[in-house]
């Protein structure tokens, strides 16, 4: 629970930090660049569990638990790069196709995770495999 907590504190001391440095670097920074900072920054920290972390899950983890794990990091990693690349459609472009971009992600976080992590672990037709 302590390291949870520490990490998910890591992503937005990060982004701020950064969103704060660019603010006193080049003064009025729209707010969309903090979201663009905690975006890529939780995308890296994904990354980097589903590499280093994921795989050092031996002893009692077998290969269906890594294999789940790996799922949920990628799952959130589609979700945190769809949000960067809207963002950045609107930050840098000032596309309103940005803010429909949005909407998969959205869902994708809102909507979709457990009946697709059902889906695709815990369902009869998984659990016949």
């Amino acid at each position: 629970l302590g390291r949870a907590a520490l990490w998910t504190l890591a992503v937005p001391a990060l982004a701020g930090s950064v969103y704060a440095g660019a603010r006193a670097l080049w003064g009025d920074v729209a707010m969309g660049w903090l979201w663009a900072a905690y975006e890529f920054s939780f995308l890296v920290v994904m990354l980097g569990f589903r590499a280093r972390w994921v795989p050092a899950q031996g002893g009692d983890a077998d290969a269906l638990t890594r294999g789940f794990l790996g799922f949920v990091c990628l799952y959130a990693a589609s979700y945190y790069v769809l949000w960067l690349t809207a963002d950045l459609l609107i930050l840098l472009g000032g596309f309103d196709a940005g803010w429909a971009l949005r909407i998969v992600p959205n869902q994708l976080y809102y909507s979709f995770f457990i009946p697709l992590a059902w889906w695709r672990f815990f369902s009869p037709g998984f659990a016949a495999r």
